[in-house]
């Protein structure tokens, strides 16, 4: 997946939305915030999913805020524009899902307050 790809896609189906999901880019080497900025209008919904790497340069996904995404300032982005859609927390492959929702929901919680849900 790269933003190229999407964009490609995308203009083939213009009433498509689509899913913002925030650790793929990241598997193409790409940047999450210009993914954003270039696909924002057609955001349906979101993955936020965090990303770490292993000492082997494996791509991990992490806790929301744990890792080196640019999360918050994603968020706040949404809230800022007005993004009314959902947003789903992503922890595939974790070890320990329970504990990373718990670190997840610590970190999202002062944000979401602000959007009242």
């Amino acid at each position: 997946v790269t933003l190229e790809g999407v964009i490609h896609y995308l203009e083939h189906f213009p009433k498509l939305g689509m899913t913002l999901d925030t650790g793929n880019f990241e598997l193409a080497g790409e940047s999450i915030l210009d993914a954003y900025e270039s696909l924002k209008e057609r955001i349906v919904h979101v993955h936020l999913k965090d990303r770490q790497r292993a000492q082997d340069q494996e791509l991990l996904s992490v806790p929301f805020g744990t890792g080196y995404l640019p999360m918050r300032e994603i968020v706040q982005r949404l809230i800022d524009e007005g993004y009314q859609g959902d947003m789903v927390i992503e922890h595939f492959g974790v070890e320990d899902y329970y504990e990373s929702l718990k670190q997840s929901i610590a970190q999202l919680k002062p944000l979401i307050d602000v959007m009242n849900m």
